[in-house]
């Protein structure tokens, strides 16, 4: 069987109670080491599903910026060109018409 030296110098038998404790106490720090990894993953994650958030709400504040933009740029162009905007609807109108048609 080995020996092990105690730290006073002198020789002595590992006895199966302290290698049970030892053992023990390797599973609760195995244990709490992996308690403590979910947790990290968990806050990684958390802060993943914010930065997350953030990036849609900015892509949606864009979005509807440019909206606007296009929605202000259609009226003007409208206002200032009605006899096309009129011929762009009903050509739009008579193609749908056609592309919707049973046969």
């Amino acid at each position: 069987m080995a020996r092990s030296e105690v730290s006073n110098g002198s020789p002595s038998d590992p006895s199966a109670t302290d290698l049970a404790e030892q053992i023990a106490t390797l599973k609760r720090d195995v244990a709490e080491l992996g308690g403590m990894i979910a947790d990290m993953g968990k806050a990684r994650s958390n802060q993943a599903v914010r930065v997350a958030q953030e990036n849609a709400v900015k892509a949606g504040e864009a979005a509807r910026e440019r909206l606007e933009v296009t929605r202000a740029q259609a009226d003007d162009y409208i206002a200032h060109h009605p006899f096309a905007a009129l011929g762009i609807v009903a050509g739009v109108g008579f193609l749908a018409g056609l592309m919707s048609a049973r046969r």
